[in-house]
């Protein structure tokens, strides 16, 4: 039972380590879409369809 409970503290710690290092590269990730997000909407909503009663 003591090697596998080392081997699954092995196997824990070196996820834990690859989350550690992807970490602020999935937070850039997600800042940056957020960003497109607001940018697409925006000139979405700046298109002018006539007939629908929106945007005239």
């Amino acid at each position: 039972m003591k090697s596998v409970l080392a081997s699954w503290e092995k196997r824990l710690g070196a996820v834990r380590d690859e989350c550690d290092a992807l970490g602020p590269t999935l937070r850039q990730v997600a800042q940056d879409m957020g960003e497109v997000d607001v940018e697409v909407a925006a000139k979405a909503d700046s298109v002018k369809v006539t007939g629908t009663g929106k945007g005239e």
